[in-house]
């Protein structure tokens, strides 16, 4: 009987490293293309540093990883006046070359420029 539970406590530590693929900083790292038609890119440079692309009034300054999130500080410069707000979103990378950032609103996909 101990040797089942055993068993069974193994397994589920397997199953729950298998389904655990953290993001790390490293990961994150260069330049993405958004594939929407905003075409919102930006790259994510070390030490938190963010930058737009090419946005002129969308200025992205700051990013950092926390969980399973990417929160992004952006200050918005138009209209002659401006504001600063952090943003997070959900983070997937299928792989080393494809993020996708969900909100509640919905997703955006990004490819890393080679």
């Amino acid at each position: 009987m101990k040797n089942i539970f055993k068993l069974l406590f193994v397994t589920l530590l397997l199953v729950m490293a298998c389904q655990s693929t953290s993001i790390k900083n490293e990961d994150v790292l260069g330049s993405w293309i958004d594939l929407s038609e905003a075409k919102l890119n930006f790259t994510l440079l070390e030490n938190g540093v963010a930058r737009s692309d090419n946005m002129e009034t969308l200025l992205y300054q700051k990013w950092e990883l926390k969980g399973d999130s990417l929160i992004l500080t952006m200050k918005s410069i138009g209209n002659g006046a401006s504001s600063i707000d952090k943003m997070a979103y959900k983070i997937e990378m299928p792989n080393s070359n494809k993020m996708i950032l969900f909100t509640e609103y919905g997703s955006n996909e990004y490819l890393k420029k080679e």
